[in-house]
């Protein structure tokens, strides 16, 4: 019995083994790698079809290969025209910054009045320049031309400044001298003052005003009565100096 099961397992090996081997050569001879042409109910063999496409790859490299230089050519040609605009307008850029003044003011481009677009120099590519004006027409300088002068103004603005602060400290002084402050009265309150005074003086005039007038006609009087006082004094003085004489026997 031990026989037979060795037999059979040996016949098992040799039917895997074999099964094995026809399997890989159906695996290995599935895919025709020769350059056989298509027949009847076969394709043709890879190798006929990698040529075909390696045929087709080659016949496009030459037109890219064309287009790839034309456009290395008008790349370096853009580049060297690059490098020339790029000085053209770094010059005309520091002009407008720092250079540039009312005689010799900022360039802009000269635009058509059709299309609205600049209009270009045949010659070298680049925009024509004209002079450049503000709205009212006047010519543009640097930034550096008028940052000068706004620091000339700035600083007349604060010479300004500080002189109208000196002014305002004296109004400010002169004010107090109207108005007063906490710890002493101002002009404005010794007019009220005095406006009061004033008033209280009126009135109290306006008081006595009566009394005056008494009084005024009292001291007429009183002169009146004085004069002739003096009057009769006078006439007595003359009597006496008549008695005298009378008494000396003048008379």
């Amino acid at each position: 019995m031990t026989f037979i099961g060795k037999l059979f397992l040996m016949l098992n090996v040799a039917l895997s083994l074999g099964m094995m081997a026809a399997g890989m050569g159906l695996y290995a001879t599935r895919t025709d790698w020769t350059e056989a042409p298509a027949k009847a109910g076969a394709p043709p063999g890879v190798l006929v079809r990698k040529k075909a496409e390696l045929k087709d790859g080659m016949d496009a490299i030459p037109p890219a290969e064309n287009s790839f230089k034309k456009a290395l050519g008008d790349l370096e040609t853009l580049e060297r025209q690059r490098h020339v605009d790029r000085e053209f307008y770094s010059k005309w850029l520091e002009h407008a910054r720092t250079l540039a003044t009312p005689e010799n003011p900022v360039k802009a481009p000269e635009i058509d009045a059709k299309s609205g677009l600049p209009v270009y120099d045949a010659k070298t590519g680049q925009p024509k320049l004209v002079d450049a004006k503000d709205r009212k027409g006047d010519a543009l300088a640097s930034m550096t031309h008028y940052a000068a002068n706004i620091a000339v103004e700035q600083k007349k603005n604060a010479d300004t400044l500080a002189e109208l602060k000196v002014q305002f400290d004296l109004d400010a002084k002169e004010t107090e001298k109207l108005t007063g402050t906490a710890m002493e009265r101002g002009l404005r309150q010794h007019i009220l003052d005095e406006a009061v005074k004033q008033e209280g003086m009126v009135s109290e005039i306006d008081s006595t005003r009566p009394l005056f007038i008494n009084t005024r006609v009292e001291a007429a009087i009183v002169r009146e009565r004085i004069a002739a006082l003096d009057r009769q004094v006078e006439a007595l003085k003359q009597t006496l100096e008549r008695l005298k004489r009378v008494d000396a026997g003048a008379e």
